[in-house]
């Protein structure tokens, strides 16, 4: 049905289905689209590519105004050593 939405990055709402287009060329932004059951995917504005390889979560509003997706601009890890521990 659609070409493109991966695992996550896809918020369902009453009229339809906001996704990322994950699967667009090059490593810049991509675009979110969003699909009504009744006409082909439309184009809604880009998601910015922060170069991390994260896929967003996407979630939208109740009465389908607003768009909220995660970033993450970095991926870094702390390794810690706990001495006796039981």
């Amino acid at each position: 049905m659609l070409d493109g939405p991966w695992f996550k990055g896809w918020a369902l709402t009453q009229k339809g289905i906001f996704f990322g287009y994950w699967a667009a060329e090059g490593n810049g932004s991509k675009p979110v689209k969003f699909f009504t059951f009744k006409t082909p995917p439309i184009t809604i504005g880009p998601i910015e590519n922060t170069g991390t390889g994260h896929l967003p979560n996407l979630t939208v509003s109740p009465d389908g105004r607003w768009l909220l997706y995660t970033s993450r601009e970095r991926v870094d890890a702390d390794l810690m050593l706990l001495d006796s521990y039981r």
